[in-house]
């Protein structure tokens, strides 16, 4: 009897516990979308309460804002950029991978996995250094380059684990039909590689849109700055009006949020069948 009181207890205490984990969790969300639907008046007298009503001022004015709305274009361009090429080279990558033997095949995935224990913020100087070089300072182009770059270990190792469970009598048989490399590549491994390509499509998505670090140090220029990178600017420029850099912030969680919940059940076949490879 004692024990399963103790169970009892102990189980109560582990449910109290994630319940304040998840309210610690989205007190943040809470804070910006009530934050963002409130005046400035209203948010000075009332900052942690529901708004008394829904102020969509803050929205307007964001949108009447150029340099916001240019903030947000960019951020869309650069982030899309990233996922259709890095996707394509890391697509062509894992195809190779899985469909040719070569001597240092095995060392060679090593080193892909290794390069992705590497932070990015090591490669700041040189990477800067470089770009000064080639003239791609204050330039989307450099950016982009830069987060292929940053991307590509990730994603090929991801795709390379689901490429490898594609049958190899599937393969032969594409073959026998007459199918190339890439119509094999089109045709069969992407398309039983969906849950790979959707999560690596989210993780690396909310990997460019949310990054800092490189639009800070790359995009001098407000007028190329992406979104999280102008938000900053932004908030300095509107800090005694919180409740626009709330609504700021929520419009920026919007794409992202959406992106993810729309693809969370291939997300998290795809995430799981990776952690287990």
């Amino acid at each position: 009897m004692a024990a399963g009181q103790e169970f009892r207890f102990a189980k109560i205490v582990g449910q109290v516990f994630l319940v304040a984990l998840s309210l610690f969790t989205l007190f943040p969300i809470y804070y910006i979308v009530t934050a963002s639907l409130k005046g400035k008046e209203e948010y000075l007298l009332n900052n942690l309460g529901l708004p008394h009503g829904v102020a969509l001022e803050n929205f307007r004015s964001l949108f009447a804002d150029f340099a916001f709305v240019r903030w947000l274009v960019n951020s869309v361009l650069v982030t899309s950029l990233v996922l259709v090429f890095g996707l394509l080279v890391c697509c062509l990558a894992a195809f190779a991978l899985r469909r040719y033997t070569f001597r240092i095949k095995g060392l060679l995935l090593r080193f892909i996995a290794s390069l992705m224990l590497i932070p990015p913020i090591i490669a700041i100087v040189p990477l800067f250094e470089f770009f000064v070089r080639i003239r791609l300072i204050n330039s989307l182009a450099g950016v982009i380059i830069i987060y292929i770059g940053f991307i590509i270990p990730f994603t090929i190792y991801l795709v390379y684990s689901f490429f490898v469970t594609i049958p190899g009598e599937m393969i032969e048989a594409g073959v026998i039909d007459g199918c190339r490399d890439l119509r094999l590549l089109f045709w069969i491994f992407i398309p039983l590689s969906v849950p790979a390509i959707v999560t690596s499509i989210v993780v690396n998505a909310m990997w460019v849109w949310n990054d800092l670090l490189m639009a800070m140090v790359f995009l001098q220029s407000d007028r190329l700055k992406t979104l999280m990178a102008g938000l900053i600017a932004f908030r300095s420029r509107s800090n005694i009006n919180l409740p626009l850099v709330m609504a700021g912030l929520l419009v920026s969680t919007i794409p992202i949020a959406a992106l993810y919940l729309s693809g969370q059940r291939l997300f998290i076949k795809g995430l799981m069948t990776g952690l287990e490879k």
